[in-house]
């Protein structure tokens, strides 16, 4: 009887693991359908949707140091009042007066 069991075990447990798993959706966060990125981003694909990148050759500006923070912001981060990004999204292309609406 014990063969039996593992075979099905088996079976069922092949069955699991190659099931297709549920994804994320695709977002276009600018673009034609989207938001204006902010001054010094462009959109571009992500893989799946879009959103807002600094371009290859950004250069960070002189007195400021490159933002190092686990939040994903995509579509760019604030700037202090020196000009350099900081650990906070700008969602500030998503006001009321855009008409774009963000939930959380």
């Amino acid at each position: 009887m014990k063969p039996i069991v593992f075979l099905l075990c088996t079976a069922v447990c092949a069955v699991l693991a190659t099931a297709p798993r549920p994804r994320g959706m695709c977002l276009s966060l600018c673009g034609p359908y989207g938001v204006e990125c902010p001054s010094g981003y462009e959109c571009r694909s992500n893989g799946c949707g879009h959103e807002c990148f600094r371009p290859a050759n950004y250069v960070v500006p002189e007195g400021c140091s490159p933002v190092r923070c686990r939040m994903h912001c995509p579509l760019g981060y604030k700037v202090d009042e020196s000009g350099c990004d900081i650990c906070e999204c700008d969602y500030s292309a998503l006001s009321a007066s855009s008409g774009q609406i963000l939930k959380y």
